[in-house]
């Protein structure tokens, strides 16, 4: 639900930012795109310290750095932390994971993608985003 909210919210800034009164004028269109450029480079900067996800770390084998990254963002202690590695462990045993192209061989993977393009094509469809 909240990437739906997120996105209708990305809209609505996005529809005033580009009206005439505020940036959509013929001289400062370039400022819409200098503005998402400034706020990708500082979430991309952002992004270069933050902790990787103890999944990943997990799937990966690299344990130590999972607790430190469970700690880290739970701010739970280092006993609890290993409890929900092994708890991570137990989950994921015995899945292999899925590649890109993975999802197109796998009938179930399949599935979810297709419903997943019905919703995104329905809500593109449907008008609301030229309502907003």
């Amino acid at each position: 639900m909240s990437t739906g909210v997120l996105l209708q919210c990305g809209l609505v800034v996005g529809s005033i930012t580009a009206m005439p009164e505020i940036w959509g004028t013929y001289d400062l269109w370039w400022a819409i795109y200098g503005f998402e450029l400034i706020l990708t480079i500082a979430i991309t900067i952002m992004l270069l310290f933050s902790k990787e996800s103890p999944t990943y770390l997990v799937a990966k084998g690299k344990e130590d750095q999972a607790k430190n990254s469970i700690v880290y963002y739970h701010g739970i202690t280092e006993s609890e932390a290993e409890a929900l590695i092994e708890a991570m462990k137990s989950d994921t045993k015995g899945e292999k994971p899925t590649s890109l192209f993975g999802i197109f061989k796998d009938k179930k993977w399949l599935c979810g993608f297709w419903v997943g393009i019905g919703i995104m094509f329905g809500t593109i469809m449907c008008g609301v985003a030229g309502i907003v």
